[in-house]
């Protein structure tokens, strides 16, 4: 019986279990029905309509708490595209109970992790909390429902805020492309429009039209309360009822909207940009999401455009014409589309590699073979199983399937119809969908780069500041205020566990390797992380080394080639990576646990025999130089380059390399090369080893023993295999570089200079701490509050300090308007100078260590994934194996005097560097 049939019979087990035990406890409180239960989630209504869904898990160490409101870009009316994201970012600040930036600042006092986001169909908000936070979660969710403030000041102050997310977007190829690819797309639907709106629409956004969008979708019986993970039902139940069962429903009638006719002719658009990128959008209008065809349609995503299995990956990747495809079928309410995106290598004919996907879409409409479904099936039975590892994302998954269709239980009904579909099935939708006269077509072409390197000012393009507001700073009297409204006052008693992850440390081999195994049983799924010390800082001269080898590793054995390895892992729901990072090397391995012998000894077929073929090292070469020459197109990427090549020296292993340099290295590297890195690097004494998930200890220790163990014994050279040391270096006088690229639309800036704390220093605490209240959180740290939200420089703001195993760049990050450039830059080096000056105040460090360790399982710990990694931390940065308990302890021990020395000591605004990237 395979897993999802056995988790089916499961679930009906449950059900004549727990249906009788949920009716009586929705009895118990006044005004909540209980609907159904089904697949362990339960449904319960109120009085005024607002759905309610249940997912209990006490093996959790935190929940997540999500409010999805049924409207998105899909309801705006013409001349004010836009206004449900933007409502969206108004929702933050402010309500009767909590006032402009209380919102942010109560949720990282109790140390929640919270967002929202808007889709065309949708606009959701979430909190991702520890359980004693349940209260405070549904009450912010329940205030803002009806009791957002929307002040006419805000609504405009936060205008540039969003004019300066939309030109971000508009920075990156891809998203110009997909912009365009449906506004030409559509003819009439609402689809046509982008989320974050039209320019001038935003402009004309007012107070007035903002409520009345509010009022009229932002009520009970139109959203859904979704709440997964660690909780109680009766007090979730209760509590919900309190704080949302004193709005009345609305029953508003949604408007009719106009459906998409049928496209009759073939539709092609041309877009000339600067730079390197050249892409290639197709769509071709599909039915909407509860149509009987989805099912198949997204058949014939996986089997066509995804992975290295799908039919266009060696026909075009491999050939050499793209470096990435991708083909979906767009899930939404009304009809969609069915979209390709295609990133072409900077010398391949646009047109060929056009005609190469309509060949294949022609070839799928008369054959498909059983194999090829069954794969595909595979693939998504797989993905049913991840999307549950952690209550945020299965929580995503419900309200995604809820939102759609008005039937959550779709989302656990999803595979039955996966798995109906058939050979005929996928031909006859093929035929119906894909035709000449259905199809849209853009291609973003490149023109010659507009790169200047200039060492003055020049003239910028201008763009409205619409106001200013103040924020309330952080004192001990808000302090007491925001204690108080955060504090549970409605709630019975509840046993909360104090945070302690078990596992066990074993030491394996003569090579004393460390692992780490913590075992889980519920949910049958395994993740396995092997880290070496074996990263680009090995590179030494020959750059490019360590990512070829690894990316090498995945591309077949001596008795697999990578086609079938890939088969293998989609028809297993299994991954295997290796993945190169600045000091280490992963690698990784993910598995449905009934298939874990099948991928491990093909792993370990990789690893005891990789083919190295030179002709593939070609390619993989042809496709590493194909993305590189597109760096240059990306202003944030381009800025965090030249950033590294002002303050490090050459030769220093963080320092980066031109991409005219990289590429020239990259063609000079052998198949030798990476057989000796290979042979040097990837052994036993210069391993460690974390495990999580549904496997137990001797079988770990069986397969660390006869897979990683041996690895490359014959060659291990402990001279070669430790921690690296990275050389620190003098902070140099500050420099300013702008780089002019005349067609993009906002401006890339990374201020930063050299720093002197790794993650293995003492002061690395008092420097987390530090760091946060300046500009650690967006939203409410000094930064984000000065920027952001009191001067509306910015969509966003960020300082940071890349304490790893070397010492890493202090650097702030943002995105601005041109015009506001400067003003931001000078700011931002006020505040810091300011923030040091009179250092961080008593208030702000409460707060602080309050979000640092309330929000550490949230952060860290919130699925098996997350959990497996971050036992590789705790294992490469030497923390210790009580570093989860005690963690909470680390904090609270660090002194205000420590704080204020530490940033006094590693911040230095006067030596700041800047690099400015944009028009």
């Amino acid at each position: 019986m395979n897993i999802l049939k056995r988790i089916s019979v499961l679930f009906f087990l449950t059900f004549l279990m727990t249906t009788a035990t949920q009716d009586v406890l929705a009895k118990k409180i006044k005004g909540i029905k209980f609907i159904k239960s089904y697949a362990g989630i339960d449904e319960y209504k109120l009085e005024n309509g607002l759905k309610i869904l249940l997912k209990p898990n006490t093996d959790s160490p935190l929940f997540s708490w999500q409010v999805w409101y049924k409207v998105g870009s899909r309801n705006e009316q013409p001349g004010l595209t836009g206004i449900a994201h933007y409502l969206e970012h108004i929702m933050f600040k402010g309500t009767k109970t909590f006032a402009k930036g209380e919102i942010a600042q109560a949720i990282q006092l109790r140390g929640g992790v919270f967002n929202a986001f808007t889709g065309d169909d949708y606009t959701a908000y979430f909190e991702n909390f520890s359980p004693e936070n349940l209260e405070l979660a549904i009450k912010i969710e329940a205030d803002r429902m009806q009791n957002s403030r929307l002040d006419g000041d805000e609504i405009n102050l936060e205008r540039s805020v969003i004019v300066s997310e939309l030109e971000g977007n508009k920075n990156h190829p891809t998203s110009v492309l997909y912009e365009n690819l449906r506004s030409n797309a559509y003819k009439v639907h609402t689809y046509k429009n982008p989320i974050i709106g039209w320019r001038k629409d935003l402009d004309r956004i007012n107070d007035k039209n903002m409520r009345e969008f509010y009022e009229k979708y932002y009520y009970p019986d139109n959203a859904v309360a979704i709440l997964v993970g660690n909780f109680d039902s009766e007090l979730a139940l209760e509590l919900i009822q309190k704080y949302f069962g004193q709005y009345k429903a609305r029953a508003n009638e949604m408007p009719v909207l106009t459906q998409e006719p049928e496209q009759e002719a073939e539709k092609r658009v041309y877009l000339r940009r600067g730079g390197h990128t050249k892409l290639l959008g197709m769509a071709f209008h599909v039915p909407q999401f509860t149509h009987e065809d989805s099912a198949a349609l997204n058949i014939i995503s996986d089997v066509v455009f995804q992975g290295m299995s799908s039919r266009l990956y060696p026909k075009l990747v491999d050939a050499g014409l793209v470096t990435s495809i991708s083909g979906v079928s767009e899930s939404s309410i009304d009809a969609g589309l069915f979209r390709i995106i295609v990133n072409l290598a900077p010398e391949a004919d646009i047109e060929k590699v056009e005609k190469i996907i309509d060949a294949e879409l022609e070839a799928v409409k008369k054959d498909i073979s059983e194999d090829e479904i069954n794969l595909a099936i595979a693939k998504e039975e797989a993905s049913f199983v991840y999307q549950r590892d952690g209550a945020y994302d299965e929580g995503l998954q419900i309200g995604y399937f809820e939102a759609l269709t008005n039937d959550w239980t779709k989302y656990i009904r999803w595979m039955d119809e996966i798995k109906a579909v058939t050979a005929d099935d996928v031909k006859k939708v093929a035929k119906k969908y894909f035709k000449p006269n259905n199809k849209t077509v853009v291609q973003y072409l490149p023109e010659e780069a507009t790169d200047v390197l200039v060492e003055v000012e020049t003239e910028v393009k201008k763009e409205a500041n619409y106001g200013a507001a103040s924020v309330e700073p952080l004192s001990p009297e808000k302090l007491d205020h925001l204690m108080d409204i955060t504090k549970a006052k409605y709630s019975k008693k509840f046993d909360f566990p104090r945070l302690d992850l078990k596992f066990n440390n074993i030491t394996l081999g003569d090579n004393g390797v460390q692992l780490y195994h913590r075992a889980d049983n519920g949910i049958p799924l395994i993740y396995w992380n092997t880290y070496l010390f074996a990263g680009t800082v090995n590179d030494g001269e020959k750059p490019g080394i360590a990512y070829l080898t690894a990316q090498m590793l995945e591309r077949g054995s001596e008795k697999k080639d990578k086609y079938e390895i890939s088969k293998m892992s989609d028809l297993y729901g299994a991954d295997i990576s290796f993945d190169t990072g600045r000091e280490t090397t992963r690698i990784h391995f993910s598995t449905i646990t009934n298939h874990l012998d099948e991928v491990v000894d093909t792993l370990n077929e990789i690893l005891e025999t990789p083919k190295f073929d030179p002709e593939e090292l070609e390619r993989l070469k042809a496709l590493t130089i194909s993305r590189l020459k597109q760096e240059d197109d990306n202003p944030a990427r381009v800025a965090k380059r030249e950033l590294t090549r002002i303050i490090y020296p050459e030769g220093h292993p963080y320092r980066q390399f031109s991409v005219e340099q990289r590429i020239e290295a990259l063609k000079k590297l052998s198949i030798e090369d990476v057989k000796e890195y290979y042979s040097k690097h990837y052994n036993a004494n210069n391993m460690l080893i974390s495990v999580v998930g549904d496997i137990d200890e001797a079988k770990v220790i069986d397969i660390a023993n006869n897979v990683f163990l041996k690895l490359n014994s014959s060659s291990a050279k402990p001279e070669f295999n430790q921690r690296p040391e990275i050389a620190r270096v003098e902070i140099k006088d500050a420099q300013e570089l702008r780089i002019v690229k005349e067609d993009k639309k906002q401006t890339e800036v990374i201020l930063g200079h050299s720093g002197d704390v790794s993650r293995l220093d003492d002061d690395y605490y008092a420097l987390l701490i530090a760091n946060y209240a300046l500009g650690g959180s967006a939203l409410s740290s000094r930064l984000g509050t000065a920027v952001r939200d009191e001067n509306g420089y910015v969509y966003n703001i960020r300082s940071s300090f890349g304490a790893t195993l070397g010492a890493g760049a202090f650097q702030v990050i943002l995105g601005a308007n041109p015009a506001n450039v400067d003003k931001a830059i000078e700011l931002t080096k006020k505040v810091i100078q300011e923030y040091l000056d009179k250092g961080i105040n008593e208030t702000e460090l409460k707060v602080t260590k309050s979000y640092l360790t309330g929000s550490f399982a949230a952060r860290t710990l919130s699925s098996n994934e997350d959990i497996s990694e971050t036992l590789s931390q705790l294992q490469i940065y030497k923390l210790g194996d009580d570093y989860i308990k005690t963690y909470n302890e680390r904090i609270a021990a660090i002194t205000l005097e420590q704080v204020r020395d530490a940033a006094r000591k590693y911040i230095q605004p006067e030596k700041l560097n800047a690099v400015i990237v944009g028009p």
